[in-house]
């Protein structure tokens, strides 16, 4: 499988905090864990504690949990390989979702950024918690459909 950091292949890539995963599992890990900690993993200063704000103090979505903790819940996550999880990339933009505990995390593959990590709302879900996911997706870069690659 192609790496999207090569020339000749790979993959263009939603919430504010994911990350392309079985595309680049391990190159991943580098990239995100090691840089995250210097504040990569999210592009603009900020974005991780506005994501933490939302998805933690407002929404209650992983419990009562701390930055630190919600940072390494979104890094673990990152890691992870099921095979129940779904994956799917749109343009730039790649969705990794685990229906088992409804969790997402949404990034951009060419830059390495999260955009967002975070428990979907059972009664916030319209068809499926992943369609749902690549709806908004689409909505936001306007592609469409076709343009989804499933994984």
């Amino acid at each position: 499988m192609s790496r999207p950091d090569r020339a000749g292949g790979g993959y263009e890539p939603l919430c504010i905090c994911v990350y392309p995963l079985t595309w680049i599992d391990r190159w991943v890990y580098v990239s995100v864990v090691l840089n995250g900690r210097n504040g990569k993993i999210f592009g603009k200063k900020g974005k991780l504690s506005e994501c933490y704000n939302m998805h933690i103090v407002k929404q209650g979505e992983f419990g009562d949990i701390s930055m630190k903790q919600y940072h390494q819940q979104m890094e673990g996550f990152l890691l992870e390989l099921s095979p129940d999880f779904k994956q799917a990339q749109i343009g730039n933009q790649v969705i990794k979702f685990d229906p088992g505990y409804n969790r997402v995390l949404v990034g951009y593959a060419k830059d390495r950024e999260i955009l967002s990590f975070y428990k979907l709302q059972p009664d916030l879900v319209k068809d499926s918690p992943f369609t749902d996911t690549i709806n908004e997706a689409l909505r936001k870069t306007g592609l469409s459909q076709s343009d989804v690659t499933y994984k």
